[in-house]
């Protein structure tokens, strides 16, 4: 996580990192597009002790 203070080319490391912080976290990713719009619809079931 200390690399992400660093600059990457083109931004490439803070969207592999959003990726795989998204993959372990979301349930379920929808994805969408309404008029050259993106929506992304992402469930996250909470984790109960």
């Amino acid at each position: 996580m200390a690399v992400l203070g660093q600059p990457a080319a083109g931004g490439l490391m803070e969207q592999e990192v959003s990726l795989r912080l998204l993959k372990h976290y979301a349930s379920s990713v929808r994805h969408y597009q309404y008029h050259d719009t993106d929506v992304v619809v992402v469930r996250v079931e909470s984790a109960q002790a």
